[in-house]
This record gives structure tokens, C-alpha cells and sequence, in this order.
């Protein structure tokens, strides 16, 4: 029953940007780890890590499936001993998803921000703020529980332009001799203009949160037919725009490319058990990016 929730796709990008070293980035999304979480599958994702250079990595959101994963002590140790283990070799950059500060009780969404979480992570030298080296610069924003949980009950635009406004203003005339990536869980509202244009100097947008629309990547024909749609988003929605793949975006005269990735779990632990069932239905998914 575990068999296709074992398997680890990767999908590989390559762009060839002039002035830039060759860098190789990995980017896995929504581990969405819990404490009937399968430990093989960390193993299963290192193991893929090394087959190939790896300079970078970035985990756009959901390492976590709820914050109550935390109080199991045990648990709880051995996801924070393999992510040492991993930033030991690796840069990792991680930004915060809607699962990894809330819980769920009766139906219900609560915000729980445990910094103590947070502070373990900075420990283990895992980037949670903003970055730059000699090859490239990370920008990032954590979108706050308004954004995911509120009145409209859907994802607010507002929301994520005053986080630009506040983050993201100042940002111009970006060097052209480095990669510039942006992180940002959500990707719902990457190709709106009003967003976009506080971002149009990056390279790359890099998100997840869509866990590939649960399409099935055995099927070719339909992941072809429905290009970066997908069959359902993370609020029900059916057929949502940006669920998965890569997408080119043209805004004056800069071009992005948004890579959604697919995610490690596709049906959280938090959904009712009826449903997380499904999940032995898909593969955990991986991108890399190659640089020149």
C-alpha cells in the first residue's frame, strides 16, 4: 500500500543565464511531517541528494504537518537530527508554510507559532531570514495566518501586497552577476500583476503549497492536458491555475520563471483518515535546478 508513496520523482530544470557559475539547487516542499510520519522516506530523499552535486537546498513551506508534532519529543528529534545532518553538507534555505505555525482541532484552524521550533532550526544552521554570496541572493516572505485563515476563507491578495510593500519595496537594480531567487509558500497569486511587480528583477520564483494538484504522474496525457493546473488546490477549489510544474512570466522587459513544486506528501496526516488513504496514490516529488 506504501509502494508508489515511496517512490521519489525528481524533475529537472536547466537555464543557461550568462555571468552566472554552474550551481545545482534542490527543492523539496510540503514534507508535511507528522508523528505517523514514514522515516524512510528522509533517507529516500538524502539518498537522492547525493547522486548529483548539490550547492543549495530549498524548502518552500510545510515541513511540518502541524505544530503539535513538536511535543512528541522523540519525533520530533529525529526530523531536527536529519536536518542537521543535511546542513552539515548543505546550505538550506527554509521559508514558513500555512501548516508550520497552526493546528487543527474539530475542523477547525488555530495559529501556535513555537519559537522555540524556530530557534532549534537556527541552531542547526538552517536560513530562515533573507540571504546573499557570492552566487546568488534568496529573498523570502513568511505569509502570515491572516493570509491563509480568515474571514474570506481563501488566500488573501491583500494580505501578501502589504508584506511586499513592507519587504520588498526597496529591492531594486539587483545585481546582474547573481542568481536572484524569491521563496514564498503560496504561488496563487504569482502571475498578478500587482504582485509581480515588486518581484519582476528575480530569476526564479520558487514555491509549493499545491502538492501538484494531486494529479497523478503516471498519467502523462492528463499532466500534458492541464499544463500548471491542477485537479484540486489545498482549499477544494477545482482545476486551480498555478498547482504545479514550471511557468515562464513576462512583465515589462524581465522574464521569471515560477517553479511549483510538487511536494513530498500529497495528503496531510491532519485530513481525515478516509482521506489520507489516498495518498499511497502519488509519489513524493524533488526538483533541480541546474544553473549553466
Amino acid at each position: 500500500m506504501e509502494l508508489l508513496n515511496n517512490l521519489l520523482q525528481v524533475k529537472k530544470y536547466h537555464f543557461n543565464i550568462e555571468g552566472l557559475p554552474s550551481l545545482n539547487i534542490k527543492v523539496f516542499s510540503d514534507l508535511h511531517y507528522s508523528e505517523n510520519f514514514n522515516i524512510s522516506k528522509l533517507d529516500i530523499i538524502e539518498q537522492n541528494l547525493v547522486k548529483t552535486k548539490t550547492d543549495y537546498i530549498i524548502i518552500p513551506g510545510d515541513l511540518i504537518d502541524t505544530i503539535k508534532v513538536l511535543q512528541n519529543q522523540d519525533k520530533y528529534l529525529i526530523l531536527l537530527n536529519w536536518l542537521s545532518k543535511l546542513s552539515k553538507k548543505y546550505k538550506i534555505f527554509y521559508t514558513l508554510g500555512n501548516h508550520d505555525f497552526s493546528y487543527k482541532e474539530k475542523g477547525k484552524w488555530y495559529l501556535k507559532k513555537d519559537n522555540s521550533y524556530l530557534e532549534d532550526l537556527k541552531k542547526i544552521n538552517i536560513y530562515l531570514d533573507n540571504y546573499e554570496d557570492n552566487n546568488l541572493i534568496i529573498r523570502k516572505i513568511d505569509l502570515p495566518y491572516n493570509y491563509y485563515f480568515n474571514v474570506k476563507k481563501k488566500e488573501d491578495k491583500s494580505v501578501l501586497l502589504k508584506e511586499l510593500k513592507d519587504n520588498m519595496a526597496s529591492l531594486t537594480n539587483l545585481p546582474k552577476n547573481k542568481l536572484k531567487i524569491f521563496v514564498i509558500h503560496s504561488p496563487i497569486y504569482l502571475i498578478d500583476n500587482d504582485i509581480l511587480s515588486y518581484l519582476k528583477e528575480f530569476d526564479l520564483i520558487i514555491s509549493g503549497h499545491m502538492h501538484n494538484g494531486l494529479v497523478m504522474p503516471f498519467l502523462p496525457f492528463l499532466n500534458y492536458a492541464l499544463g500548471n493546473r491542477g485537479l484540486i488546490s489545498p482549499s477544494k477549489g477545482l482545476l486551480p491555475k498555478l498547482a504545479k510544474g514550471i511557468k515562464e512570466i513576462k512583465i515589462a522587459n524581465y522574464k521569471i520563471n515560477l517553479i511549483i513544486s510538487g511536494g513530498i506528501t500529497k495528503i496531510q496526516d491532519c485530513t481525515p483518515k478516509f482521506i489520507k488513504w489516498g495518498n499511497m496514490a502519488f509519489v513524493m516529488q524533488m526538483d533541480e535546478i541546474d544553473i549553466n
